[in-house]
């Protein structure tokens, strides 16, 4: 049976993109999923983009505690070509519109 711990913390990344960017933005996150997951961290998920005049995305990655997450957002400073993937990223975001927060997950197993 795998140990399911009581509480997790989710990062939750939300980001408005320029209409028809939604595919690149994707594609690039895929990239740094992989460099994440070569580097022994954790990916994030995106969820579906919205359709219409711009794209909702939605990206979270769930942690066992604030320290893993702070480590890893320590880690990814190191990991060759993970900043300029963010950076053109960031270049298909709409102004003003990028934001995130962490949740605490109480599961109450």
């Amino acid at each position: 049976m795998t140990d399911i711990p009581a509480q997790l913390h989710q990062h939750r990344v939300y980001r408005n993109l320029h209409f028809g960017t939604a595919g690149a933005f994707i594609a690039l996150q895929r990239e740094k999923n992989q460099l994440l997951v070569d580097a022994g961290l954790r990916p994030y998920a995106v969820w579906a983009p919205a359709l219409g005049g711009l794209h909702h995305i939605t990206m979270t990655c769930d942690f066992p505690s604030l320290h893993d997450f702070q480590v890893q957002g320590a880690s990814t400073g190191a990991i060759e070509g993970y900043g300029a993937l963010n950076a053109r990223q960031l270049e298909l975001v709409i102004e003003g519109t990028a934001r995130d927060e962490m949740v605490k997950l109480e599961l109450g197993l």
